[in-house]
């Protein structure tokens, strides 16, 4: 059991980003504690629908939000690798789905920046769902 409530901020407004805050209401140590969308009325009212408590207006606040642990890119697949890079870039450690950059460079790119947190993509289907945990440009399956 975690000792902390682990604070996730979803970067993205859209349908995804509504199944992933439905699936963390059901996680005891997981919240959803803010929102990021390029329109804030479009965060704000992702926000009341799901009881988050921050709504941002852009990216680049959410991801420099101290109280977030971390980032889940529920953007369209073009624009993964951006908004992965940009929180870890911020010090976030990222959760990305399938498809998790457009290209090979794009990964090996990802996996190559020094110092920073862990990026994790998911695939999301099948009953062994793989998590893949990236750090230090190495791969490895967990779960």
């Amino acid at each position: 059991m975690m000792n902390h409530m682990f604070k996730v901020g979803i970067l993205g407004a859209g349908w995804i980003a509504k199944k992933m805050a439905r699936t963390l209401a059901s996680l005891n140590d997981f919240c959803v504690y803010a929102i990021a969308s390029r329109s804030m009325d479009k965060a704000v009212a992702f926000a009341e629908e799901w009881n988050v408590p921050k709504a941002y207006g852009n990216y680049e606040d959410m991801v420099n939000d101290s109280e977030v642990d971390l980032v889940y890119v529920a953007t369209p697949h073009s624009h993964h690798f951006q908004h992965a890079i940009l929180a870890l870039n911020a010090g976030k450690n990222v959760l990305v789905e399938k498809a998790f950059t457009a290209n090979a460079a794009q990964a090996e790119h990802l996996t190559g920046l020094p110092g920073k947190k862990d990026c994790i993509w998911r695939k999301p289907y099948g009953p062994g769902t793989c998590l893949c945990p990236i750090r230090s440009g190495k791969y490895w399956k967990a779960g």
